[in-house]
């Protein structure tokens, strides 16, 4: 198993301060100078590598041994062009999961937003080929790039049995989300995804 921090097709920034402008027109790329390498990103447990042959990345070598060791035996597709009316806005909430999160592009370009341990924005954007994990507690959001336009493919891979249930961020009490009957379950696997990020550094 191979995770790289020379990703192809992977960048990084914090975003403005601002999160307004943001929310008020999320597919811009809100650029600035702020930049954040591909190590820093993994000292915040997201890891990253590349699918070499996006049409024959079943049989790619890498991808498969990653599959095997995290045990992810099924995946799906979601196409900006099957979209359902809502989906977008769900995706740009800011959530967490209580399972890790792997994607990759096979077209298009997008935006996973990302907070550090200071509560701060991090946009990745990725491209077709870069593949990404999140974390489980890791808290985040997803936006299809403007320039990707309504063109874009991800694969999504998961385990035999997911815990897929997303816990969107109602309010913050420190570094603890506050949600609706689900504050204990984000509490646990927040202080996890903590206490490994001190294991790591």
């Amino acid at each position: 198993m191979s995770f790289s921090t020379d990703v192809a097709n992977l960048t990084a920034w914090y975003l403005p301060e601002d999160d307004d402008t943001v929310q008020r027109a999320p597919a811009l790329s809100h650029g600035t100078d702020k930049k954040v390498s591909q190590k820093e990103l993994a000292s915040l447990g997201v890891l990253a590598t590349e699918v070499e042959s996006l049409e024959a990345w079943e049989q790619d070598t890498n991808l498969d041994q990653i599959r095997k060791d995290r045990g992810y035996t099924t995946y799906d597709t979601v196409d900006s062009h099957n979209l359902p009316k809502g989906t977008q806005v769900k995706f740009f909430t800011e959530h967490l999961h209580t399972d890790e999160e792997i994607r990759f592009l096979g077209r298009g370009s997008a935006y996973f937003d990302i907070r550090d341990t200071k509560d701060k924005w991090i946009r990745i954007k990725i491209g077709p080929g870069a593949l990404i994990i999140l974390p489980a507690g890791l808290w985040h959001r997803f936006h299809i790039a403007q320039e990707a336009g309504s063109d874009i493919l991800v694969y999504r891979l998961f385990t035999t049995n997911p815990q897929w249930k997303s816990y969107p961020r109602k309010g913050v009490n420190g570094n603890m989300a506050v949600t609706n009957g689900d504050s204990s379950t984000v509490q646990l696997v927040r202080e996890r995804y903590l206490q490994q990020l001190q294991v790591q550094a």
